[in-house]
């Protein structure tokens, strides 16, 4: 194809498609996609021809299409109440940096601590189709455990436990961590300071500590 046949494609109006990065690499729409998706299976010079081709035109792939047919999005979402708490932001970066390293990307929503927000946004996650999703606490409302039971996906609920978690839970008992701290308290003599002053504060270390986890 003539460079200014290719030029004239890149500058038409509309997303650069596939179809496009193929005819511009002078081979079929197939062997793009499995350059994309399995590049070890394409010849080392023709997957360098379309490579050039895909960071000239500044071409990215849709993914989501991709992955209806293969039922694989590479994307874990997660539902936090903040990222302004340590601890929701320690737990995001952790987490972040496992699914990177086992080539999962992170989609985050913020419930605010609104189930309502997170019935919306687990609406607009799942119409995404991760390939799984994690909830923080075990309490959501119907609408929203019936969406997620219908949804056929992994689901982690963490900070906090259950017997009887949507798929899997992840977390401790917070009413367990709670006697905890009471206990601790009344061994050390502490819990008339503790009724007396409803302000004092007990650091989430030391009921994390008292829990043992």
């Amino acid at each position: 194809m003539a460079d200014s046949d290719r030029n004239h494609l890149i500058s038409s109006s509309g997303p650069v498609t596939l179809a496009d990065i193929a005819k511009l690499a002078g081979v079929s729409p197939v062997t793009v996609s499995r350059a994309i998706n399995t590049p070890a299976l394409v010849k080392p010079r023709t997957l360098e021809a379309i490579e050039k081709v895909i960071a000239r035109t500044g071409y990215v792939p849709n993914l989501l299409a991709g992955g209806l047919a293969s039922r694989r999005t590479r994307l874990i979402a997660a539902i936090v109440p903040s990222v302004s708490s340590t601890i929701f932001a320690e737990t995001i970066e952790g987490l972040n940096a496992e699914l990177v390293s086992a080539g999962y990307q992170l989609l985050l929503g913020l419930s605010g601590y609104d189930p309502g927000r997170e019935l919306e946004l687990t609406r607009a996650i799942l119409a995404r189709r991760p390939d799984g999703i994690i909830l923080t606490g075990i309490t959501h409302l119907k609408e929203t455990r019936a969406m997620l039971t219908g949804a056929g996906l992994p689901i982690v609920e963490i900070w906090d436990s259950t017997p009887s978690p949507l798929d899997t839970a992840v977390g401790f008992s917070h009413s367990a961590v709670g006697a905890l701290v009471a206990e601790h308290l009344l061994i050390r003599g502490t819990i008339a300071t503790l009724r007396s002053e409803p302000m004092i504060h007990v650091p989430s270390s030391a009921v994390m500590a008292l829990s043992g986890v």
